[in-house]
């Protein structure tokens, strides 16, 4: 896991963002606290979202051209929720809405199936920076401000 933290900032700093306030120490911190833990890698849609699924009578999931194999876990169930109202909501009302009881019972009950350990807060924090970098690259400067709001709304009510 503390492969893929180091290896998600890299790529955050190649883009020559400015800053994020609190990221790197909350990175760091993340880094020494899981320096030996594993996280399993897997195949992430990374475009999942309600148009690109169909009900029948099983679910069809298609357009999978931003597909990788090594994704973090969750990302495809937070990109589902969060990258439809990015950019029509608030960082609060996203943050909300992420945080609310529902969805925290959700995420517990995907996590303890998936036997990951690492916390909801984690997966949110790498999701988010994983999003900003991919619409960094896309040019849809509009979007990853959208995005930096909510993760700085999460940094600054998560510190512990």
């Amino acid at each position: 896991f503390s492969d893929y933290i180091e290896d998600l900032l890299k790529r955050f700093h190649s883009l020559n963002m400015e800053p994020i306030t609190n990221l790197t120490s909350y990175l760091a911190k993340i880094q020494k606290e899981y320096d030996t833990e594993t996280m399993p890698l897997g195949m992430v849609h990374r475009d999942f979202k309600p148009w690109n699924t169909l009900l029948r009578d099983t679910v069809l999931i298609f357009d999978f051209e931003e597909a990788i194999t090594d994704g973090p876990p969750i990302e495809d169930l937070l990109n589902y929720y969060i990258d439809p109202i990015i950019r029509y909501q608030s960082a609060i009302q996203v943050y909300d809405f992420l945080y609310s009881k529902e969805k925290q019972t959700e995420y517990t009950a995907y996590l303890k199936m998936s036997k990951i350990t690492v916390s909801f807060e984690i997966l949110l924090v790498t999701y988010v920076l994983e999003r900003i970098i991919y619409w960094t690259k896309e040019d849809e400067l509009d979007t990853v401000m959208h995005y930096k709001n909510v993760l700085n709304h999460i940094l600054l009510n998560n510190q512990n």
